[in-house]
């Protein structure tokens, strides 16, 4: 409880602090913040130096400053982690009590410009595992020389499609020949063996 009400707490006096920010300002530090999280992995958002200066520029403590920028970075993680789209974070906002509206569609721009770098940078920092939807395959049949006669040697191109849409990862591509077929099939067979075991 004392934790929930330190959090209420917080947010409430961050709201007051951007209630006395002009929204230039609090655009500039949220687009900082947003780059520091698709460029960084540390915990730390700014170092004391940077949170020095940044006290400086908003006439707030350094402690305060601190607490203003954790709380915004925890904000459009916590969007970004729920997936949630502008508009729907916008709505969101709605929700924090006295929050004057040119803060909030100000903190919305922003989250709306670096939504996709967010939610990038999500996906490599945690494991999405993407889902197989679909496969593919083609044979291919080239001509070799050997000696005095022409071998046909057959290959497979297979395409493994997954539900990432828009992403270089949503196709995989791989070619075999018949050896590594075999042993692809042999893999496929352990794997449906003990998917068998686990199932009875």
């Amino acid at each position: 409880m004392e934790n929930v009400y330190n959090e209420i707490s917080t947010l409430g006096k961050c709201v007051d602090i951007l209630s006395g920010l002009d929204s230039k300002i609090i655009k500039s530090l949220c687009d900082r913040i947003l780059l520091k999280i698709s460029m960084t992995n540390d915990d730390v958002l700014f170092d004391d130096k940077e949170n020095y200066k940044l006290a400086k520029a908003l006439y707030v403590n350094e402690d305060d400053a601190r607490s203003l920028s954790l709380t915004l970075k925890s904000l459009f993680l916590t969007a970004a982690g729920l997936g949630m789209r502008s508009q729907h974070f916008l709505n969101s906002l709605e929700y924090i009590a006295n929050m004057p509206e040119e803060a909030k569609q100000t903190i919305y721009s922003s989250y709306d410009t670096h939504f996709q770098n967010l939610i990038t940078k999500l996906k490599k920092d945690c494991v999405f595992p993407s889902r197989l939807e679909d496969v593919s395959w083609q044979l291919n049949v080239t001509l070799t020389q050997s000696g005095m006669k022409r071998v046909k040697v057959p290959k497979v191109n297979m395409s493994f499609h997954t539900n990432e849409l828009d992403t270089a990862d949503s196709c995989m591509n791989l070619e075999m020949d018949e050896e590594k077929l075999i042993e692809f099939f042999k893999v496929l067979d352990t794997v449906q063996r003990n998917m068998d075991a686990l199932s009875q």
